[in-house]
C-alpha cells in the first residue's frame, strides 16, 4: 500500500511481535519508515488503539481458517 500510494500516511497493526518487528525493519529497508508504521496488537481491540473516525480508508487481510476447522 505504501509503495502504490506516495501520499498516504499508513499504520499497519499485527498481533505476533515478531511479524511486526519484521515488518518495520522492512518499512525501513525500503525507506518507507517515515510515514508507514506498525503496532504490535490485536485488531480485534482497535477501539483502545485508535481514535474513532481517524483513518479514510481501513484494508484488511483476516486471519486464514482451513475449510472445516
Amino acid at each position: 500500500l505504501a509503495a502504490k500510494n506516495p501520499n498516504a500516511l499508513i499504520t499497519g497493526i499485527e498481533i505476533q511481535p515478531n511479524f511486526a518487528e519484521l515488518s518495520r525493519r522492512n518499512l525501513a529497508e525500503n525507506g518507507m519508515d517515515k510515514r508507514a508504521g506498525i503496532i504490535n496488537a490485536d485488531l480485534r481491540e482497535y477501539k483502545s488503539l485508535l481514535k474513532a473516525e481517524s483513518f479514510d480508508l481501513v484494508v484488511s487481510n483476516p486471519p486464514y481458517f482451513a475449510e472445516n476447522s
